[in-house]
């Protein structure tokens, strides 16, 4: 199945069957898959449709900034999560807004028209799950605005909230496994299954508790995203609370709570992730541990246990991806 994505024109965009041989990423087992690759950049596209969900899982590579349109219909539960990269993203007749790495939004799918901005010489990954019906009525009894937000009867949806919020780390890792775990076939589907259910349901239950919270203000997500841009430009460099927050000309605990608020981390768990995604990168391009180690910031010794603590398997265990 195409998805239904347009340029600005609302020409539509062709993606070509089949799967490119210079891939950087295998595709998952049982996908669907479908690519373009232009003069502007490429999108590698993966499907996966059983009754219980329709899961895909995007790449795109673009040259240039890059906005494209797409169309859903059907009733239902649409989540989106950005693995890599940050894009801006508007729903029909709602304002823009940012979803960065690690962070999701929870939609109601029917007729949902969104327009998606793309940075140009950035690598963004996106996962969206569409759950039909059938897939979250359990769910039902134990989240009643759910239910009522899905009517449209609420004016200010609770669980379909009008900006992007962190995930939380089991979020996070059900789908690492989704896209890196695989079984024998006629055990893959029923994993999924349970992977899938998970993500949604944890979704639910984290909207559920937290989205009554205090919205950050205009302020506090500038001082965040600040602060997130000085710890992204150099990940073998650590700076403590204290001289982030002396940079920044603002309080510690302030800079600690806008932040953790905005990205779902602590200012150091922030940096941790990067080095561990970073250093699982250069692994996979045939670098050494002794050459990984210092250019994210960390000591041969250390790393390897940081890795496999982070990770839950070896440093050494990686197999380099074939180009």
């Amino acid at each position: 199945m195409n998805p239904d994505l347009y340029n600005l024109s609302r020409e539509p965009i062709e993606l070509l069957p089949g799967w490119p041989k210079h891939a950087k990423v295998q595709p998952l087992p049982q996908a669907q898959t479908f690519w373009m690759q232009r003069e502007f950049g490429s999108i590698l596209f993966q499907e996966i449709k059983t009754e219980q969900y329709l899961l895909r899982y995007f790449i795109f590579r673009f040259l240039k900034q890059m906005t494209l349109l797409s169309k859903e219909r059907g009733e239902g539960i649409q989540s989106l999560i950005a693995l890599k990269g940050r894009i801006a993203q508007s729903l029909k007749g709602q304002k823009s807004f940012t979803i960065n790495e690690g962070q999701f939004m929870l939609f109601d799918s029917g007729s949902t028209e969104t327009q998606t901005i793309f940075p140009g010489g950035k690598e963004c990954h996106l996962l969206n799950a569409y759950y039909p019906t059938n897939a979250y009525t359990e769910f039902l009894p134990l989240f009643p605005s759910l239910k009522r937000d899905l009517k449209k009867a609420l004016k200010k949806p609770f669980f379909f909230l009008p900006f992007p919020r962190p995930a939380r780390h089991s979020i996070l890792d059900a789908t690492h496994e989704i896209l890196f775990d695989t079984y024998k076939p006629q055990l893959q589907q029923f994993y999924w299954n349970l992977k899938i259910k998970q993500i949604l349901f944890t979704q639910l239950a984290q909207t559920y508790t937290e989205a009554r919270e205090k919205i950050s203000t205009s302020f506090e997500k500038e001082m965040a995203e600040s602060a997130r841009l000085i710890i992204e430009a150099d990940i073998s460099k650590h700076y403590s609370n204290e001289e982030l927050a002396k940079v920044m000309n603002c309080s510690e605990s302030s800079l600690k709570r806008a932040f953790h608020q905005e990205f779902g981390l602590g200012l150091f768990e922030y940096l941790r992730k990067l080095r561990m995604h970073k250093a699982r990168e250069l692994l996979l391009q045939g670098e050494q541990v002794k050459t990984v180690a210092p250019t994210v910031g960390m000591r041969p010794t250390n790393f390897t246990m940081e890795f496999q603590k982070y990770f839950g398997y070896k440093a050494t265990s990686l197999k380099r991806v074939k180009k």
